[in-house]
Parts: structure tokens; C-alpha cells; sequence
């Protein structure tokens, strides 16, 4: 089932002084519904860690990485933590975590959980994310929540206790979050799955093609070094239907492996 969750995982780093909104959640909504009903069966596996600079982060991510066969999936990251639009995420230390660093590790954690990698951004700006992505790599998520804009602490605790109040009964990330729709219909916090993602990095990609000028010099170039390896004069195509051409195959070519639609 799409959205299916057995294992939750929240990250936090923020400043000393502030709410820590993660750990609120961590406590006050998610192991306080298993001391209500500890008779329970197939409790989610809920864990929070707490870090405070970047050399930890990654240690914990290494731990994540390496342990994977123990983990139960589909599995939840959520990251409690500040973050920018270009400079990825903020840690407690003032450090930062580039978006492309963050990736990298998705990447790997998403394919080999076999598209069953859910995340959750609980920060500004979250939705930055997918400019660091490569389409022509396997996404480094089944589905996200995230918000475009500056969120306030507020807005985090109320809207993440909606999801994760549903999440423990159905254990469904895409369920919670339509409930989260349903209940607060002007959240700045939107899910988006696979499909919508590599539709967002199309986008994305061909825009700056066609603004960058020495981009779209090297794209024509391997468009003419192909089109002349299959007989074809590239003076006889002109550079729109040329692009149009690329974009095609782009689709053709990346959608399966970036949405994992050739996995078994």
C-alpha cells in the first residue's frame, strides 16, 4: 500500500532556547499513545534523536545507513530543524547540511528500501529540497511533506499533531496527511509523491536550460553529435523541436528509474 509506515524517525537540532518542537511531538503524541494503549499490536517503531553539530548529524545518518536491514519500512525521517532556501538545513551549532549533502544519503536510503522512504521536513523551506536532486538518479523519496515558505513553531506542532494523531491509527503517511487537508485546509505544508517531484524537476531542469546560455550550448551540442550519429543534419531540425525532442526523451528515458517504476 502507497504511504504504508512501520518506522518513525525524528531528527533534532535547534538552538538552545527554543521550543523543541520534535521532542513535543516525539512525547506528547506519539509515546504518549502507546502508554495510553500499550496493548497495542504493531506498534510503529518510533525513535527520536537529538543532535547538536554536523559531525553528529552524519554519524547518524552512517548509523541509519548501515543498520537499514534492521529498520522496519516504509520508513519516516522527519528533520526538526531550521533551514534556508539555498543553504540546506541549519543544525544547532550554526552549521549547515547542504540540501546536495542530504540527497546523497536519501538517494542511497530510498533505493535500497525499495521506494518505501517517506519524509517529512518540518523546517522552512523544506520544499527546496528538489532543486539539489539529479533526474537522472532514483528519487530519494517515495513522498515528502514540506512548505515553500518560513514556517513558525506553531504552525509545526499543530499541523504534525494532526498527522501524526492519524498516522498511529492507520499507519498511512498519505492518509494523515489528507486528513491534515481536512482539518486545515490553509496548511503550508503539501505532500508530494514521486510523479509530482520528477514533474517539479522537469521543470526546473529545462528552465534553467533555457536560461543559461552555456547550458543550452553543450545541450544543442550533444543533440547535434546525436542526430549526426543517426544520419540527421542538425541544421535541417530547428533548436525548439530540438529541445522539445530532448525533453521527450528525457521523460522517456529518467521517469522510470527516478520514480523507481522499474522496481519489483
Amino acid at each position: 500500500m502507497i504511504g504504508k509506515i512501520e518506522t518513525i524517525i525524528i531528527i533534532e537540532s535547534l538552538p538552545k532556547g527554543e521550543l523543541k518542537t520534535g521532542s513535543e511531538i516525539y512525547y506528547d503524541t506519539l509515546e504518549k499513545h502507546y502508554k495510553y494503549y500499550p496493548e497495542l499490536e504493531n506498534k510503529l517503531d518510533i525513535r527520536l534523536f537529538i543532535i547538536a553539530n554536523k559531525t553528529d548529524f552524519f554519524e547518524l545518518l552512517n548509523y541509519i545507513k548501515f543498520n537499514l536491514d534492521y529498520f522496519k519500512f516504509g520508513m519516516l525521517l522527519h528533520f526538526e530543524m531550521h533551514a534556508g532556501k539555498l543553504s540546506g538545513l541549519k543544525l544547532e551549532s550554526g552549521e549547515n547540511v547542504e540540501w546536495e549533502e542530504l540527497t546523497e544519503f536519501l538517494n542511497f536510503t530510498n533505493l535500497k528500501s525499495r521506494n518505501q522512504l517517506f519524509i517529512c521536513m518540518a523546517t522552512c523551506y523544506g520544499r527546496s529540497l528538489y532543486k539539489s536532486m539529479n533526474i537522472r538518479e532514483t528519487s530519494p523519496f517515495s513522498g515528502y511533506i514540506s512548505a515553500n515558505k518560513e514556517i513558525s513553531a506553531q504552525e509545526i506542532l499543530d499541523d504534525y499533531k494532526i498527522i501524526y494523531e492519524n498516522l498511529l491509527v492507520t499507519h498511512n503517511i498519505v492518509k494523515a496527511y489528507i486528513n491534515l487537508e481536512s482539518k486545515n485546509p490553509n496548511s503550508n505544508f503539501y505532500y508530494k509523491d514521486t510523479d509530482s517531484v520528477f514533474t517539479d524537476l522537469m521543470n526546473f531542469t529545462f528552465e534553467r536550460i533555457e536560461t543559461n546560455e552555456s547550458l543550452k550550448n553543450e545541450l544543442i551540442k550533444n543533440i547535434e553529435e546525436e542526430l549526426k550519429s543517426n544520419g540527421v543534419e542538425f541544421s535541417k531540425v530547428e533548436i525548439k523541436e530540438a529541445l522539445k525532442y530532448t525533453k521527450e526523451n528525457y521523460i522517456k528515458y529518467h521517469y522510470p528509474k527516478f520514480t523507481l517504476k522499474n522496481i519489483r
